[in-house]
């Protein structure tokens, strides 16, 4: 008997450790290189078989010259350095396109008081196949496809006609130029403002809102860049205004989303409702925009939360996650969740996040939104509930210039399943009730959208003893979920989750931390 209840508990200890071990499996880590202190990096996913990534470790002369292209195999062992000193004096920005069997550095540097944009094309083993100058200029801002097969250098500019702007832009597919031109639109730049946009193929999309008062106009511009010609849609916005620093547009296989954030007249927030509009890919209806209200009881989580993130992402089975992202609003001040903008009496422009152009036209801001690539175009107007941090608590500024006292909410995260009839067909919410550290599920997480189901991986602070937890959030597409924490057996390192890439339909990629010093973590969704 006592024979029988040994091998009872040695069962039960070798499947759990058996389990363990397996989970911990899915890591893969390369080695450990730089001191994480003077260390930047990005990642540019798998190219054929290896995974490439950049580092960038700080030098007393700050030259990004310096940097490093490094190509590792499947099992993050390191095969190649690709050195950026000999090939160019400095750098100024950079980015890079992931064409699958190649991939290519798109830089910015500067020389004899101009500046340059550089095209270097790799092989997936990270030797140069050739270099080519597309453009002359300093403040364009890049724009890439979802595919990486295309991208676009943009600027906005002043133009000769009055009450509309240019924009400008040099469009470059499969590492050729394709078109340079400038595009004209109506746009008054003390009302008018411009929200996300986004390349697909050789096509510019982007939302104009003609007016940040009641009763405005949205216009989607569809901008082909081979030819400049253009096309859009108008849609009257009556009983409201839409918050342009929350509007989001994104595409599937058959239909553009735009969401944004419905502000009543009074501009209380407390009235708000989610703005979701579906459009064909000609720009013709697919189907009557949707407001989504707070008092919903589909959404009862989301019914004290005023201030909050919005964001969109398509899904493989051509429906719709509508993602709401809202942090915890105390009595302390807090930062803005994007570009904010004010006028003061004087003509002083403060912002946040960056600068205007000569003219005060317009300015275009690259940030990591919570669905991956893309820029917002921000015009220099107050609207919407905007923040920041300008004394001992914050702001909330209306059009009008008022400044109302911002209402008190806790931490939520939510996900509105939108099918292709602009339905609401689930949601799900998360606040502080249902899991802890929400504002960790906000800022330190990556999305990975697998064949079957959403993937949220998100690290909690660490510990008292010093040890961080991963966790994955999976929402299946009837609207459940589950959660299960991420094994590591090596307790050592550390993730910095919010900087992660999804690599291919089953993995992910991390920088991380050992002692001291950065590395990669290859994660294997299961």
């Amino acid at each position: 008997m006592k024979i029988r209840k040994n091998l009872f508990y040695f069962l039960i200890f070798f499947c759990v450790n058996l389990s363990i071990n397996l989970s911990a499996q899915n890591f893969t880590y390369s080695p450990a290189l730089n001191n994480l202190s003077y260390t930047e990096s990005k990642i540019i996913g798998r190219v054929k078989d290896n995974i490439v990534v950049w580092m960038y470790t700080y030098s007393y002369n700050w030259r990004k010259a310096n940097s490093e292209i490094l190509v590792y195999d499947n099992n993050m062992k390191l095969l190649h350095k690709t050195s950026f000193k000999p090939i160019v004096p400095e750098i100024s920005s950079i980015n890079f396109l992931n064409e699958g069997n190649s991939f290519a550095a798109v830089l910015q540097y500067p020389i004899n008081e101009s500046f340059i944009w550089n095209l270097i094309r790799f092989d997936a083993d990270g030797n140069i196949i050739d270099t080519q100058t597309i453009a002359h200029a300093k403040d364009y801002e890049l724009l890439k496809s979802a595919n990486d097969k295309s991208f676009a250098l943009i600027r906005t500019a002043p133009s000769e006609i009055n009450n509309a702007i240019a924009i400008q832009y040099v469009f470059v597919k499969n590492d050729e130029i394709i078109h340079s031109d400038k595009f004209t639109l109506p746009f008054d730049t003390l009302s008018s403002a411009i929200g996300k946009a986004f390349l697909t193929d050789d096509k510019l999309i982007f939302p104009v809102i003609d007016s940040t008062r009641d009763n405005s106009k949205l216009r989607v511009y569809k901008l082909n860049l081979s030819n400049n010609s253009s096309s859009n849609t108008i849609r009257n916005i009556n009983n409201g205004y839409l918050n342009w620093t929350n509007i989001d547009i994104n595409e599937n296989d058959k239909y553009y989303l735009l969401t944004s954030q419905l502000m009543n007249r009074d501009s209380d927030v407390a009235g708000a409702k989610i703005f979701t509009w579906q459009l064909n890919k000609d720009l013709t209806d697919r189907n009557t925009d949707t407001l989504l209200s707070y008092a919903d009881s589909m959404n009862n989580c989301l019914q004290n939360i005023y201030y909050y993130k919005l964001s969109n992402v398509s899904l493989r089975n051509n429906t719709s996650d509508v993602l709401v992202a809202a942090e915890d609003i105390g009595n302390t001040p807090i930062q803005s969740y994007s570009p904010s903008y004010s006028y003061y009496g004087n003509n002083e422009v403060v912002s946040y996040i960056g600068s205007f152009y000569e003219g005060r036209v317009l300015s275009m801001i690259p940030q990591k939104d919570l669905n991956g690539n893309g820029i917002y175009m921000s015009s220099n107007v107050s609207s919407g509930p905007t923040w920041y941090s300008g004394g001992s608590s914050p702001q909330h500024f209306t059009p009008s210039g008022q400044i109302i006292k911002p209402r008190l909410q806790t931490a939520a995260f939510a996900v509105l399943n939108v099918d292709a009839q602009n339905n609401l067909k689930w949601s799900q919410c998360f606040n502080a009730s249902g899991i802890t550290d929400i504002s960790y599920l906000i800022e330190h997480s990556v999305f990975v959208n697998t064949p079957n189901a959403l993937h949220i991986i998100y690290s909690a602070p660490v510990d008292k003893n010093n040890k961080q937890s991963l966790t994955d959030i999976v929402l299946h597409a009837d609207g459940s979920y589950t959660k299960h924490p991420i094994i590591s057996m090596n307790l050592k390192y550390s993730y910095m989750v919010e900087e992660g890439m999804q690599l291919d339909e089953n993995s992910v990629l991390f920088p991380c931390v050992i002692k001291g010093k950065r590395a990669f973590a290859k994660y294997t969704v299961k």
